[in-house]
């Protein structure tokens, strides 16, 4: 999600109206329980990932990136998102940590891309082209929908049919 400064002239009425237009992520006009609780997951996910901060790799804390839902992003190493920035799957995850985990925020960050990093399958996966050997999908393994990203395999082969 992101945030705008708040200036002299912003009430907090225009406040609370960008607020609930952001949280309605499926922009039905309506605030639904699971919406918020995404968009609560990812704000107290942001907290934790500030306050372990400085616990190091050696902890098993991986070093993150600063987006909203960076603690929702499986399959990534959040240490490489400015290093690796110019791979595709690097270039998906620096949008992606601040976005909700949602099909809708797939289907943008695949046509912000465009079909030169990946596509859509029919499942609302973003299949990586090139060979960057995997896709991204959203997945909830019980915790609230995530960002994962898998090997291509036989349900979900890459471009040429190439299983990794």
């Amino acid at each position: 999600m992101s945030t705008q400064p708040v200036t002299s002239g912003t009430t907090v009425q225009n406040m609370a109206i960008q607020l609930a237009q952001q949280l309605d992520t499926n922009k039905d006009g309506q605030i639904s329980v699971s919406e918020f609780a995404n968009f609560l997951e990812g704000f107290l996910r942001q907290a934790m990932t500030k306050q372990t901060a400085g616990i190091g790799t050696a902890a098993g804390a991986v070093s993150s990136g600063s987006g909203a839902y960076s603690g929702a992003m499986l399959g990534f190493d959040l240490s490489r998102l400015q290093s690796a920035k110019d791979s595709p799957k690097y270039a998906f995850a620096n949008l992606a940590m601040n976005l909700a985990p949602t099909d809708a925020n797939m289907q943008a960050i695949a046509q912000q891309l465009g079909p030169s990093v990946g596509h859509l399958d029919s499942q609302d996966n973003f299949m990586l082209d090139g060979d960057a050997g995997g896709y991204i999908g959203v997945r909830d393994r019980g915790n609230g929908p995530e960002w994962q990203w898998m090997a291509y395999n036989t349900a979900h082969p890459g471009p040429n049919g190439e299983i990794t």
